[in-house]
């Protein structure tokens, strides 16, 4: 399962799906759905690796902490 959450540790949108990488697509879409971009103020939680995929498209969405 993959979230976004708030600085005040509030989930914002968890997604889940088979992949990592679904699941991360999933959030950030959600996002961007909702004009929430950059996500500057938002953590990304996600289950397993963190892979070099992962970690580039959290830079890109403005994330400012990946765990």
């Amino acid at each position: 399962m993959q979230r976004v959450c708030s600085l005040q540790a509030e989930t914002c949108c968890p997604r889940e799906d088979v992949g990592r990488h679904n699941a991360v697509d999933k959030v950030l879409g959600a996002a961007m759905q909702k004009h929430d971009f950059p996500l500057r103020t938002e953590i990304l939680l996600v289950s397993g690796r963190a892979g070099f995929e992962l970690v580039q498209k959290a830079i890109m969405a403005g994330v400012s902490v990946m765990a």
